[in-house]
């Protein structure tokens, strides 16, 4: 008898497990559609879907694992999106912000550099009209010094002074010069020279239009030679004791 017990349960067990199975898969379709439609998992939702109880749900542990495992990975998923969502707007007012700033830093580098170009310009043209400036009035001087005859300055002193260092300077626009005898001096133009000495004072022998030596102190003579000067000379200029120191 007990064997025909055991015998004759067995085909109720292969049903309830057959139907339990069934459930099962009932249960896991109806999770799959909802999670892949995005709606919404509850109790509720998923009894009237499937048209399990509520029963099944909360008392079946692999139905209520099942049901729990879906309820999580669609908050996850929907966690997930949102935090997407919101990054890429976050990226794209990044983008934009971004995007501005460049496009101001381009716009304010281009007028520096026009300005800086059309100051370039302005300063050029200056800087031109300068040169030509200076090299029109070079010009001019050259021209004028080149109608300069041959001039040169000879100095002789008295006999008195034969024998006797004699210094003094012969100071022009661009050197001193500072022998200690009477020499001559070479390749004079037009213009004011200076003869200076503590010692000795200068007389001019040579007597021509546009030429004159003056008495500035008493160390120093001023001689003038003006373009009143047209022919090749040779200026002669006597030096002499100074009377004051003697």
């Amino acid at each position: 008898m007990p064997k025909d017990h055991k015998r004759n349960i067995k085909p109720l067990q292969e049903a309830r497990k057959r139907i339990s199975d069934e459930k099962y898969n009932t249960l896991k379709s109806t999770l799959d559609d909802m999670t892949r439609y995005n709606e919404p998992i509850t109790i509720s939702r998923v009894c009237e879907l499937s048209g399990l109880s509520k029963s099944y749900l909360y008392q079946n542990s692999d139905a209520k694992q099942l049901f729990t495992q879906a309820q999580k990975q669609q908050k996850e998923k929907a966690h997930y999106s949102h935090s997407t969502s919101k990054n890429d707007s976050d990226f794209l007012l990044q983008y934009k912000e971004l995007k501005r700033k460049l496009l101001e830093t381009y716009y304010l580098q281009r007028q520096l550099l026009e300005d800086a170009n059309e100051h370039l310009k302005k300063t050029n043209a200056q800087l031109k009209q300068e040169v030509e400036q200076v090299e029109a009035l070079y010009k001019e001087k050259k021209a004028y010094m080149d109608k300069c005859p041959k001039i040169a300055i000879d100095f002789f002193i008295t006999k008195d002074l034969e024998n006797k260092i004699i210094p003094y300077q012969f100071i022009t626009k661009y050197h001193t010069l500072s022998p200690v005898q009477p020499t001559t001096f070479y390749h004079i133009k037009w213009g004011i020279y200076k003869i200076r000495s503590k010692n000795h004072s200068f007389e001019l022998l040579t007597d021509r239009p546009g030429i004159t030596l003056q008495k500035q102190d008493n160390t120093t003579f001023i001689l003038t030679i003006t373009d009143e000067l047209k022919e090749d000379t040779v200026i002669e200029i006597l030096i002499k004791p100074n009377q004051i120191n003697q």
